[in-house]
């Protein structure tokens, strides 16, 4: 069985705890890898929630938009950037 590009991402969900998995995306480097597909997982497994955002987010981000600055415009990357803010992450 084969999937297109972009298929994954409708079956994922936000995590009550993301920190250990945004961790391992950080330690891997995909975000500098792979901007928009680390940029596209990361919206899809952190959500809204009110606690401390996962500690590499930040990190993470900033990888994203070393290699594509466009991507700071993308929806995700902003409501990344702002629920940093709002939760203390920057």
């Amino acid at each position: 069985m084969s999937t297109k590009p972009g298929q994954l991402q409708f079956s994922l969900q936000p995590l009550d705890h993301p920190n250990f998995i945004v961790n391992l995306v950080h330690e891997a480097k995909l975000c500098e890898r792979f901007p928009e597909d680390s940029l596209a997982y990361l919206d899809a497994v952190v959500g809204n929630k009110p606690q401390l955002p996962p500690r590499d987010l930040k990190h993470c981000l900033e990888g994203i938009l070393e290699l594509r600055p466009d991507l700071e415009e993308d929806d995700g990357f902003r409501r990344l950037r702002d629920y940093l803010r709002e939760y203390g992450g920057t």
